[in-house]
């Protein structure tokens, strides 16, 4: 009961530092800077998926069913595995430059944010393979709250703390103390064996069976990505302040249900469906929309109460003036939520070509729709469209997994 207590309690305190972030930079930043911080903070996210090739999809599926001393020897390939991938990602990251997408004084803090981002978030991963879900919660702590503790009251108390870099500076060290403590945890399950040679043949199933996933990753964590970059071609620097404060609060509510409710629902999920136990699939499919349903309401009714008495604490007008952005973008991930209790149905019986065709087509949406509004409504077409994209992926994935159900029936 203590453990569970302390869980939940440093996972709302991390909740907690992500809005008090997000409100404190719109205070003290300026609009530009926020912008920035937006796109940066997207650029590092969407890298971050690109980092790994997507090779967790499959190797989680794999380490969930081993022993320890099977799990080691995989996890240890996996490590070797995204060494090299690193390497091959560089040029991709040069090109983001190059292409003036952000500005090349973001360079560096960019790789060195990419890599450890990237490891912590796949240490947190296995972590939950692993069932340590004390250690899987002081990640994201260290992650996305204790630098947010540190860096809130010096920004207050030192008005040269105030800028982009002191943010990323804090923001790094997070992430680094997040991969010491995630590697010592995931170090404790030994034995390890150094010398084994890599299954080569391993990791090049991996990648076959990986890089469709990626795609659908990709495509997915694109919708949250280039709707940053539209709004900033759209309404310059000052919009995109506003909507990376409004959308970053819906954000919130999506980093939540990814790391409190659906990391521990989908392994329970795959196992029972690859032995074929159709009551605990069922019953771990009811327990995971409840508990998706409940959080986005809450965390969306205290976001609606408190939005306007936020925005007047904040008093720069850029904020008020795009209170509309907020609510498309709070009701997109509504969408987004329901589309991630089916995701997981069908992830949990491996209709990888399912996921890649909804994404695909949640993408057209997003384009489309964002195309023929956006000279109509102006930058409020782009959370429009996000809406009208995870409401398409929704709808194609309930009718692939009633298929699913009723071919499974059948046979």
């Amino acid at each position: 009961m203590l453990n569970r207590i302390f869980n939940v309690g440093l996972r709302g305190l991390t909740l907690a530092m992500k809005f008090v972030l997000l409100f404190a930079l719109g205070r003290m930043l300026e609009p530009t800077q926020v912008g920035l911080y937006g796109l940066m903070f997207a650029a590092v996210t969407y890298g971050a998926g690109i980092a790994g090739f997507g090779f967790c999809k499959y190797a989680n599926r794999e380490v969930a069913a081993l022993d320890d001393a099977s799990r080691t020897v995989l996890l240890r390939d996996q490590a070797v595995f995204y060494a090299l991938a690193y390497i091959a990602v560089l040029p991709a990251v040069w090109l983001v430059f190059r292409a003036e997408l952000l500005p090349w004084t973001l360079f560096g803090w960019f790789l060195v944010l990419l890599v450890f981002e990237h490891i912590a978030t796949e240490l947190g991963r296995v972590l939950v393979v692993l069932h340590d879900q004390i250690a899987v919660t002081a990640v994201l702590f260290l992650r996305g709250g204790l630098w947010v503790i540190a860096l809130v009251p010096l920004m207050a108390w030192r008005p040269e703390a105030r800028s982009l870099d002191a943010v990323l500076a804090f923001w790094l060290v997070g992430s680094v103390l997040a991969c010491a403590f995630g590697l010592w945890r995931t170090l404790r399950i030994g034995p390890w064996s150094w010398t084994r040679t890599v299954d080569w043949a391993w990791l090049r199933r991996g990648v076959r069976i990986a890089a469709p996933l990626l795609l659908a990753t990709l495509v997915l964590k694109g919708l949250t990505t280039f709707d940053r970059f539209w709004i900033k071609s759209i309404g310059g620097y000052e919009v995109l302040a506003a909507y990376v404060l409004f959308a970053g609060i819906s954000g919130v509510v999506k980093a939540f249900l990814d790391s409190g409710v659906f990391v521990f629902s989908y392994p329970k999920m795959i196992l029972a469906a690859r032995r074929g136990d159709r009551a605990a699939f069922e019953a771990g499919l009811r327990a995971l929309a409840w508990q998706t349903a409940a959080v986005t309401l809450v965390i969306a009714g205290v976001a609606i109460f408190a939005i306007n008495p936020l925005l007047a604490w904040i008093d720069r007008p850029v904020y008020g003036e795009h209170i509309e952005l907020f609510y498309w973008s709070l009701l997109a991930i509504f969408g987004y939520a329901a589309a991630m209790v089916l995701h997981y149905a069908v992830y949990a019986y491996d209709q990888d070509r399912l996921i890649i065709v909804s994404h695909l087509a949640g993408l057209a949406a997003f384009g489309v729709t964002g195309f023929l509004l956006v000279d109509w409504l102006g930058a409020v077409a782009i959370p429009i469209a996000l809406c009208l994209a995870y409401f398409t992926i929704f709808l194609i994935k309930s009718v692939a997994f009633t298929h699913i159900l009723r071919s499974r029936e059948s046979s």
